[in-house]
């Protein structure tokens, strides 16, 4: 969980959606410290801590989970996409496992998969209201089903995978 601003938890990023407390929790943690350092700076001495000198013998180096690397790097893929009233889905493929996580700062912040109205960015994978759920099972390429509830009906979306692949456009129907 996180500490959060009250301007962090009106804003609902991730970090303000994490938040257990609510609104008021950073300056309740805040008083709830300066009371403490308080009473710690008031006087009291502790006695000395009296502790055993440890002997530590560290074994060998072991390698607890052995990780298969792929050897093929399997390209992206948008399997399917629809709608339903107001959301929209998609099933896709980001290729392997190894290549679908972020490995690196250079990856860090770059979105990987996006929605599109008129070429226009208008949901990511990292907006409170896209759902991202991985559906792979274990050494399998790495697929994941989009939702998103916030498309408005008529207009036609597309989905595009790390800024490169993109699907059809999807026409959203109004429910009957």
């Amino acid at each position: 969980m996180y500490v959060a601003t009250a301007e962090e938890y009106a804003a609902q990023y991730y970090e303000g959606g994490s938040t257990l407390y609510g609104p008021g929790e950073a300056a309740m943690f805040g008083r709830a410290l300066a009371g403490l350092t308080r009473a710690l700076s008031s006087g009291d001495v502790l006695p000395p801590a009296t502790a055993r000198t440890l002997t530590l013998r560290p074994g060998a180096a072991k390698a607890i989970l052995r990780r298969k690397r792929s050897a093929v790097s399997m390209p992206g893929a948008i399997e399917r996409i629809w709608s339903s009233g107001d959301t929209l889905y998609a099933n896709y493929q980001l290729g392997s496992v190894d290549n679908w996580t972020v490995t690196g700062s250079g990856d860090a912040g770059r979105t990987q998969v996006e929605v599109l109205l008129d070429g226009q960015v208008v949901a990511w994978d990292d907006d409170v209201s896209v759902e991202l759920h991985l559906r792979s099972p274990r050494h399998s390429p790495a697929r994941g089903q989009l939702r998103w509830s916030g498309a408005r009906p008529g207009l036609g979306y597309r989905i595009r995978l790390r800024d490169q692949l993109e699907s059809a456009p999807v026409q959203c129907i109004p429910p009957t």
